[in-house]
């Protein structure tokens, strides 16, 4: 069992010296999830890092604060706090410029535990084109999006982003389409995109609605400035 363990524990300090660490930070004027705000249209400051191992692994973390709304107790309370979400995945090129991604990813709200959910994801990128699917594990549903970026120049890029959520059961959480077009700006050190998000009508059936219903049909302009390390 020692010998196993002193094994288990080489391996993983060998992959770790091995791993491509990265890291990033971004500043925005609303933290925007799948068409929805999840700062209450307030400013949001996030971070994370990423670990890429040897052939193709990968571990990271991310976060950021955030502002949700809950339906418990038959009343509508403001929850604000720190989301801090862990994923882990694999990632490699199946032909030339076509990269396969799967993976798992829990969603975190320390002293919020109802918020919490996790989810699995396959992704396929082709040159400037993606696909992904990204299923929860508990709720029963599927979020499919399509992601396009187009490199205008060196420094500037074209984004656009289609996503579609879809429940099963007899008590449907919600159904929802979003979209997003926006433009980057790689500059000196820093990166800056202006985005407008916009989703269609949504509705709930769940005892925890997260959002405000106000805001179920707003469209939200997106500024945000963020920085890579390495670079």
């Amino acid at each position: 069992m020692s010998k196993l363990l002193f094994t288990a524990i080489t391996c993983f300090f060998t992959l770790y010296g091995q791993a491509q660490r990265s890291a990033n930070l971004n500043i925005t004027n609303n933290y925007i999830f799948r068409g929805f705000t999840i700062s209450d249209d307030e400013p949001a400051l996030q971070g994370g890092v990423d670990y890429n191992f040897v052939k193709g692994f990968y571990v990271g973390t991310w976060g950021s604060n955030y502002t949700l709304f809950s339906a418990r107790e038959q009343e509508l309370k403001k929850e604000s706090g720190l989301e801090v979400d862990v994923f882990a995945g694999y990632s490699r090129e199946l032909l030339k410029d076509l990269q396969l991604d799967v993976g798992y990813i829990a969603y975190f709200f320390p002293s919020k535990s109802f918020f919490d959910f996790q989810e699995v994801y396959l992704g396929l990128d082709y040159q400037f084109l993606g696909l992904k699917y990204s299923g929860e594990l508990e709720l029963d549903y599927h979020y499919y999006e399509l992601n396009f970026q187009f490199e205008l120049t060196d420094q500037w890029q074209l984004k656009t982003h289609y996503g579609r959520l879809e429940t099963e059961g007899s008590k449907p959480i919600a159904h929802v389409s979003d979209w997003l077009l926006g433009l980057g700006l790689d500059l000196v050190w820093f990166q800056f995109e202006v985005s407008y998000a916009d989703k269609d009508q949504f509705y709930t059936s769940s005892q925890n609605i997260f959002l405000k219903p106000e805001d179920l049909s707003d469209g939200q302009y997106i500024l945000s400035i963020s920085k890579t390390w390495p670079k």
